[in-house]
């Protein structure tokens, strides 16, 4: 005889007119085995996202005999009450009877549309959590746009893989003097952590490493082919699912929406949907450029973000270069000739252009994370009197550039002077140009963290709609 053990399915719930709905259980063997064989009498309780029916010779109702057997149907309106908005269960047969509830994709969509909402009616800040933080600055400027529409948040977590930028990040960004109780900040590779031990959060983003769909990678490399960062995307989303935020973002390239990496993240995270808006830092007031992908997912049982609907001010004010410039002195060492950059200037095959700058301009190209190595194209000063002299913008530049709050300048600068450990005593200008190539435009971001500030203002009348949700939930 075969030992009996729980058996789930999952079924679907049909939606019929005047709020009925209908879940139809045709496993005659398993209903069997339950204790619930054709015609015997049972007793079905309904509550809250559960359904219970048990033998009971004093019951209401009663499993159907049909040609293939027993048949459960349960077509009712207190069917549609119990799982309202919900288009399938997962039934479990005991040696008792069934037991039906929610499929574990809803239970992690519930719980977090209650938790930003919960957080959001009463008041309190939501929990928010940095994926390849770096520095933070993804992370702190969505935490200024949120403040400006009247929204809270407290980081719970952060991880990068880089102990430079994330020992800036820990030691001057704000985003910390507020942060959760039970706040983490990890350096270490995803793939390389125990995500039982990540805290919840209602709003992750991500600084999704860029490399793989970068224009300067050969193309044999991009997308999931990168040796080294295209399938870091596959950890991510298990981060995610433990996470379990109600909204994250993503941003990047602008290559990176035609990535098959994007594809397998929307086909793999169920129960959101994907928005995406292209956000230049020019538009918004920004020195820099820096055009980049801003992908917002949202738990499909809230309202549409809507993101098309982020755009720049019609009107912005740009400050010149020269006021993000220091003052060097003619004689500096660090006006050169550059050579071998200006070289590849005459060779017709190359069609590269010398990027150069007076300090009038109010627009800057894109200072990237190599930007310490000479390269023709790269960003650089004219000498004022002999233009052909040129310089780099130097560490301090960069991070007046950035528009660094005082607490992670210094942090960040500490590289550059020596003053940080983690580099020699003779420091490291070239660890500032990359902490800060990976980061993203000021004002651009502040926007779209202020846009779903709006958005995550309007929620709170959503509420009492959601009161359902927000009861304890009653599963298995």
């Amino acid at each position: 005889m075969i030992k009996f053990f729980r058996k789930a399915k999952q079924y679907s719930i049909k939606k019929l007119k005047n709020s009925v709905a209908r879940i139809y259980v045709n496993d005659s063997q398993e209903l069997s085995d339950s204790n619930l064989p054709a015609g015997t009498r049972v007793t079905v309780t309904y509550g809250n996202y559960r359904i219970k029916v048990v033998a009971d010779v004093n019951g209401q109702n009663s499993i159907m005999e049909t040609s293939r057997g027993g048949l459960l149907e349960l077509k009712n309106r207190s069917t549609f009450q119990s799982f309202n908005g919900i288009d399938s269960v997962q039934v479990t047969f005991t040696k008792n009877g069934v037991e039906i509830g929610l499929c574990y994709q809803d239970i992690q969509r519930l719980r977090r549309e209650s938790a930003i909402i919960n957080n959001l009616a009463t008041g309190k800040p939501i929990r928010t959590a940095s994926l390849c933080s770096g520095t933070g600055l993804l992370a702190l400027f969505i935490k200024n746009g949120l403040e400006r529409s009247g929204i809270k948040s407290n980081i719970s977590f952060a991880i990068d893989s880089c102990e430079k930028a994330m020992s800036a990040n820990i030691n001057g960004n704000p985003i910390w003097q507020d942060a959760t109780e039970d706040a983490i900040a990890m350096v270490n590779q995803l793939n390389n952590i125990d995500i039982s031990k990540i805290p919840q959060a209602n709003l992750v983003e991500i600084g999704l490493p860029c490399v793989p769909f970068s224009k300067l990678t050969k193309k044999h490399y991009r997308d999931i082919a990168h040796p080294e960062a295209g399938t870091i995307f596959c950890k991510l989303l298990a981060v995610i699912n433990q996470i379990n935020p109600a909204i994250f973002i993503i941003e990047n390239v602008k290559g990176f929406l035609k990535s098959t990496t994007y594809d397998i993240i929307k086909r793999e995270m169920v129960g959101y949907r994907f928005e995406e808006v292209i956000l230049d830092g020019h538009s918004f007031g920004d020195i820099e450029g820096r055009s980049r992908a801003c992908v917002v997912a949202v738990s499909e049982g809230l309202p549409s973000l809507n993101l098309q609907q982020l755009k720049p001010p019609a009107k912005v004010t740009l400050s010149p270069l020269s006021n993000y410039m220091e003052t060097i002195p003619l004689q500096s060492e660090l006006w050169r000739k550059m050579e071998h950059v200006k070289r590849k200037l005459d060779n017709p095959n190359l069609n590269f252009k010398n990027d150069l700058y007076t300090g009038s301009e109010t627009k800057l190209g894109i200072l990237t994370a190599s930007y310490s190595a000479p390269k023709i194209g790269a960003p650089m000063v004219v000498h004022p009197e002999n233009p052909e002299l040129q310089r780099q913008f130097t560490a301090q530049e960069a991070c007046n550039i950035r528009q660094l709050p005082a607490s992670l300048e210094q942090a960040v600068m500490s590289f550059a002077t020596g003053k940080n450990p983690l580099v020699k005593r003779s420091g490291s200008t070239s660890a500032v140009h990359r902490m800060l190539g990976n980061s993203v435009s000021k004002l651009a971001w502040i926007a779209a963290g202020s846009f779903i500030g709006s958005y995550l203002r309007d929620l709170k009348h959503l509420y009492d709609q959601f009161e359902v949700n927000l009861k304890p939930l009653k599963v298995g």
